[in-house]
């Protein structure tokens, strides 16, 4: 799945965002509870018919650095996708719209001058093709 530079971009500043808010919590010695009637709103306080969440990084030590690396790899290449195409619709801002299609003001080629239209004219039957098909409605039962 191709995924778009600016959804990788707030992907990155989400998982950040998640990670130091857990590790602010951890630091902090504080606990974290879910709240809210689905159960979609966290505090720091007790609330209730709320449930403490367990926000301990279980990872090792060498676990977050790699995660805050490759967090920082993609925020860096979020950063030049980004100015990468900026520069592309800079590069584009000067191209004007093109029109497909005849003008307006240029008369149609089917349209009769005299306001009569012409038959066109039949060509002689090729005895190599088959004969034209004619279309027939069904009968009514």
């Amino acid at each position: 799945m191709t995924r778009h530079p600016s959804s990788l971009a707030i992907l990155c500043l989400l998982s950040a965002a998640l990670a130091s808010a857990g590790a602010a919590a951890q630091a902090a010695g504080g606990a974290v509870y879910r709240c809210g009637a689905n159960g979609s709103e966290y505090s720091a306080t007790p609330c209730a018919a709320g449930s403490a969440v367990n926000v301990a990084d279980p990872r090792s030590a060498e676990q977050q650095r790699q995660a805050r690396e490759a967090a920082r790899r993609d925020a860096a290449l979020a950063e030049k996708l980004t100015r990468e195409r900026r520069a592309r619709e800079a590069a584009a801002a000067h191209i004007k719209t093109v029109r497909i299609g005849p003008l307006a003001s240029a008369p149609v080629a089917s349209a009769p001058k005299n306001g009569k239209a012409k038959r066109a004219k039949r060509k002689p039957d090729d005895p190599n093709l088959s004969p034209p098909m004619r279309a027939v409605a069904p009968l009514k039962p």
